[in-house]
């Protein structure tokens, strides 16, 4: 026989499910107005179970009740029914010759970083930020050889 499943509360703990409740907000997953909604909610739900079951021992067929009338929240998510939107056209993205050169030299600058010891890096760097990327690649390449 399966154990039955132990209420929110019952594991968790009052005071911690109002921290939780605390942290959702702040965090911006949930607003205190939402909160307060599902909160005075209860008591509705209650009288309307309380309404049925005061029916059901009468012998009466229970009435049928209406859903609960939730206020002004975040806005209803897409639906099943909507037709799926078209894909949005990739942007094409064209390469200028310029930028491939500038891609082929920095992958020579960073091919030529990984072979140095830390000294040598801090050195060509430096040559990198005030001579550019093309002077730092023949130096690094010229400090590799020697």
């Amino acid at each position: 026989m399966p154990r039955p499943k132990k209420s929110l509360l019952e594991r968790v703990g009052a005071a911690d499910l109002a921290y939780a409740i605390d942290r959702l907000i702040a965090a911006g997953k949930a607003t205190a107005d939402e909160v307060i909604r599902y909160a005075s909610e209860r008591p509705v739900r209650i009288a309307q179970l309380r309404r049925e079951l005061a029916a059901l021992m009468a012998g009466n067929a229970p009435a049928i009740t209406a859903p609960i009338r939730r206020g002004p929240g975040r806005p209803p998510g897409r639906t099943a029914a909507a037709p799926p939107a078209a894909p949005k056209a990739k942007r094409t993205f064209t390469m200028t010759p310029k930028m491939r050169a500038a891609r082929k030299v920095q992958g020579q600058y960073l091919g030529a970083l990984r072979s140095l010891d830390e000294a040598g890096k801090a050195a060509i760097k430096k040559i990198a930020h005030t001579q550019g990327v093309a002077a730092a690649v023949k130096a690094a390449k010229a400090r590799k050889k020697s």
